[in-house]
């Protein structure tokens, strides 16, 4: 891996894309994240390890919807999805809207 990896704190490696893929979706072009840290930072091992845990213990949002009010999302969408093919379809055709006055 060539890319260069800047030292970094606890507190930054917890904000850094790469690392929270790598600990997400751990996967082999991503471990070569932790293992190239270590390799350019051996005295930081203990960092990002802590970090790794750290990480770990952060509840990820667990939000969800009730199955009624994904039924009424669906629909909105659909009706808002529906009016702007409708709207984008008029216009296509000459702004056959109607102007909002006459001359």
């Amino acid at each position: 891996m060539t890319q260069f990896i800047k030292k970094e704190s606890q507190k930054e490696l917890l904000k850094n894309d790469r690392f929270i893929l790598w600990v997400l979706f751990p996967n082999e072009e991503l471990d070569t994240f932790g293992r190239h840290y270590i390799q350019c930072y051996p005295e930081e091992k203990e960092t990002l390890e802590k970090a790794k845990a750290d990480f770990k213990k952060i509840k990820l949002n667990a939000f969800q919807l009730s199955d009624i009010e994904k039924r009424r999302l669906i629909q909105s969408v659909k009706r808002k999805a529906a009016a702007k093919k409708r709207s984008d379809s008029a216009d296509r055709f000459g702004n056959m809207r109607q102007p909002a006055f006459l001359y």
